[in-house]
C-alpha cells in the first residue's frame, strides 16, 4: 500500500491511529467554540477526509503550476506528494484533537521534499513557494467543507476563526526547520557527485540566452560537442544511497573514458553528461547494482546537451512506471513512441481502459497481453512468440483470438489495439500481482 493509501484509509477511519508527533490534549481554542461550532468542525472534518485525494491533487496540481518540477523528474513531484499527504494527514489530526500545534515537526516526507528541491538546484524561494500554495490551498478546501457543515454564518465564522489560523501555525512550525535542512543540502557537496555550480547548470538547460563559452568554464564540462545524458534513480531507503550514486557516475566515466558532469537531482536520482568531441554511435552504459538507469539519444552542442538529458530522465520516469527492476539500462529510443502515447499520462490511462479493460476483467487476462506485446515484438508471427513464451504456437493463436474478441477489434493489426499493448505495462491494473477484477470501462458514444 502506497504512503498515499495509507494516509486515506487513516483520515476515514475514525479509529485509526494517533499519528507521529504526538497526542491530542487540551485545546482552549477548539474547546471554548459553542457546541454548535464544535459540531461543524466533527463533520467538516470527516467531509474533508472523505475528499482527501481530490483535495491532495488539487494542491499538488497547483503547486506545479507555481512551481515546475516535472522537467527535473518524476521523483520530485513523487516528493512533493508525499509532503502534501503528510500535511492534510496532520491538519485533520489536529483539527479532530489528536495532535496539537507544539508537537509539529517537520515529517520524512517533508525532509525528503526539502532535500530533493535542494539537490535539483532549486532555490529556497521554490520551497517556500510550495508551503504557501498549500497554505492557500489548505484554506480553501477546509473552508469548503466548514461551510457545508455549519449551520449558520455566526457558527462558520466562528469555527473558521479558529481552524484556519491553525493551518498558519502549522507551517510557522515546520517550515524553519524545512529551510534550514534545505540550506544544509545545498552546501553538502558528496565526493563524486558535483554540483557545479547549479544555477550556471540550470541557465545551460532553459536559458535561451546563456553564454555557452563562460558557461563551459563556469561548469568545467565544454558543451559545444556532443553528449550523451544519463539519469539514474536508487532506492532512498537504502544505507548506501551515496556509495551507489558514485558507482553510477564512474561507471559512466569509464564508459566514456572521460569525466563526466555529475549533478544530484534529488537525494537518490543523479544526471549525468558524458561529452565527446566525435558522436558517441558505440557508447554503452553499463548496469549497475541496486540502480535503475536510463540513457537519452546523443545530442550536440547546447540543444543535444538539453535534449539527450529531457529523453533520459523520461525514459527514466517511464521506467520506474513500468516496475523495471534494478540493474538495468533503459534507452529513450527503445521508449519514444511510449513516451509520445503516454505524453497525456490521463488520456492515455482512460484509452488504454477502454480497449484492454475487458482482457483484464478475465484471470488470463495478464497473460493475453504478454503474448500480445511478444507478437508485435516479433511482426506478429506465432511460431516465434511462441518460441519466446514457451507456449505451443495453437495457444499463441488462441490467445490473439480471446484478445481480439474481448477487446472489439477485427484485425491485430489495428493501430488502436497495438497502441493499448504499448501503453499496458504503465497502467497500475496491469501491475504484476495485481487484481484480476477489470478496470472501469468508459463507453463512448
Amino acid at each position: 500500500m502506497s504512503s498515499r493509501d495509507r494516509s486515506i484509509v487513516f483520515l476515514q477511519s475514525p479509529d485509526g491511529p494517533v499519528p507521529s508527533g504526538g497526542t491530542g490534549g487540551d485545546r482552549p481554542a477548539l474547546r471554548d467554540l459553542s457546541a454548535e461550532a464544535q459540531d461543524a468542525v466533527r463533520l467538516a472534518s470527516r467531509e474533508f477526509s472523505v475528499r482527501l485525494e481530490p483535495i491532495h491533487d488539487a494542491i499538488v496540481r497547483e503547486a506545479l503550476q507555481r512551481v515546475p518540477l516535472a522537467e527535473d523528474g518524476s521523483h520530485l513531484v513523487t516528493s512533493l506528494s508525499d509532503a502534501v499527504i503528510a500535511n492534510l494527514t496532520a491538519f485533520v489530526a489536529t483539527v479532530v484533537g489528536r495532535l496539537q500545534i507544539r508537537e509539529h515537526a517537520p515529517v520524512p516526507e517533508e525532509f525528503r521534499c526539502a532535500a530533493n528541491l535542494a539537490r535539483a538546484g532549486r532555490p529556497a524561494d521554490d520551497l517556500l513557494r510550495i508551503y504557501r500554495t498549500l497554505q492557500s490551498e489548505l484554506e480553501s478546501q477546509w473552508r469548503r467543507s466548514l461551510r457545508a457543515a455549519a449551520p449558520d454564518l455566526a457558527t462558520f465564522a466562528d469555527a473558521d476563526a479558529v481552524t484556519t489560523r491553525m493551518i498558519f501555525e502549522m507551517a510557522d512550525a515546520v517550515v524553519p526547520a524545512l529551510m534550514h535542512h534545505h540550506a544544509l543540502e545545498m552546501r553538502r557537496e558528496p565526493s563524486v557527485l558535483t554540483t557545479r555550480r547549479s544555477g550556471t547548470l540550470r541557465r545551460a538547460l532553459f536559458d535561451p540566452d546563456i553564454d555557452v563559452h563562460a558557461a563551459s568554464a563556469r561548469l568545467g564540462y565544454e558543451l559545444d560537442r556532443w553528449h550523451v545524458a544519463v539519469a539514474a534513480w536508487t532506492d532512498p531507503d537504502a544505507a548506501d544511497v551515496d556509495r551507489r550514486l558514485d558507482a553510477i557516475v564512474e561507471a559512466v566515466e569509464r564508459a566514456g573514458g572521460r569525466r563526466p558532469l555529475a549533478t544530484r537531482t534529488g537525494t537518490n536520482v543523479v544526471h549525468i553528461w558524458s561529452g565527446s568531441t566525435t558522436e558517441p554511435t558505440d557508447l554503452e552504459i553499463p548496469v549497475v547494482e541496486g540502480a535503475v538507469l536510463a540513457v537519452g539519444r546523443p545530442g550536440r552542442g547546447l540543444e543535444g546537451f538539453r535534449r539527450s538529458r529531457y529523453e533520459a530522465v523520461r525514459a527514466l520516469d517511464l521506467a520506474r512506471g513500468m516496475s523495471r527492476p534494478a540493474g538495468t539500462v533503459t534507452s529513450f529510443a527503445e521508449l519514444e513512441v511510449l513516451a509520445l502515447l503516454y505524453a497525456d499520462p490521463e488520456e492515455a490511462a482512460r484509452f488504454a481502459t477502454e480497449v484492454l479493460g475487458p482482457v483484464y476483467a478475465t484471470e488470463a487476462g495478464p497473460s493475453f497481453v504478454e503474448t500480445m506485446r511478444v507478437l508485435y515484438e516479433e511482426d506478429l508471427n506465432a511460431g516465434r512468440a511462441a518460441e519466446r513464451l514457451g507456449v505451443h504456437r495453437n495457444t499463441v493463436t488462441y490467445r490473439l483470438r480471446k484478445v481480439l474478441e474481448l477487446s472489439g477489434e477485427l484485425n491485430p493489426t489495428a493501430l488502436r489495439l497495438h497502441a493499448a499493448v504499448t501503453l499496458a505495462p504503465l497502467m497500475p491494473w496491469a501491475a504484476p500481482g495485481a487484481s484480476p477484477v477489470a478496470p472501469e470501462t468508459t463507453t463512448t458514444g
